[in-house]
């Protein structure tokens, strides 16, 4: 007959002590700052550790890039006029090193990212000429 082994006791382990973490990927916004002390009321009574921080950026408006990219825009009869956008992408990342950028598409801001978010054809081909044109001429951006 097999021998029965003694229920073990169910050992409570501080959760402490498990070593778990949360990983919390949160982009900043230009007009937004990451308010350390605020993060840390949310995890208490755990420990917050700051793993990454890239601020929230914008590329200077009277940048060379912003207005060599204004150029090209207007060369395609679209509408050069500089439109903030309150969100955030890898340029914030480029940012902090001091390169300077711009988003660019030809999909209204309202369209961006929501339920329904579509392109038309004719915006696509709009948006080919603007990056054909921003190629061949990128060799003129030294004259801005």
């Amino acid at each position: 007959m097999p021998s029965r082994a003694a229920p073990m006791a169910n050992p409570v382990i501080p959760f402490s002590e498990i070593g778990a973490s949360i990983i919390l990927d949160r982009r900043v916004l230009p007009n937004e700052r990451i308010v350390v002390e605020d993060l840390e009321e949310v995890v208490y009574p755990f420990k917050l550790k700051l793993v990454n921080n890239i601020p929230p950026a914008e590329t200077p408006k009277d940048s060379k890039v912003i207005k060599f990219m204004q150029k090209i825009v207007k060369m395609n009869e679209l509408d050069p006029k500089l439109k903030g956008l309150v969100a955030t992408s890898e340029l914030s990342a480029y940012r902090q090193y001091g390169v300077e950028g711009v988003i660019f598409g030809t999909l209204p801001l309202e369209q961006a990212h929501v339920a329904d978010e579509h392109v038309l054809i004719k915006d696509l081909i709009k948006g080919e000429k603007v990056f054909l044109d921003l190629i061949k001429n990128v060799g003129g951006l030294d004259g801005y």
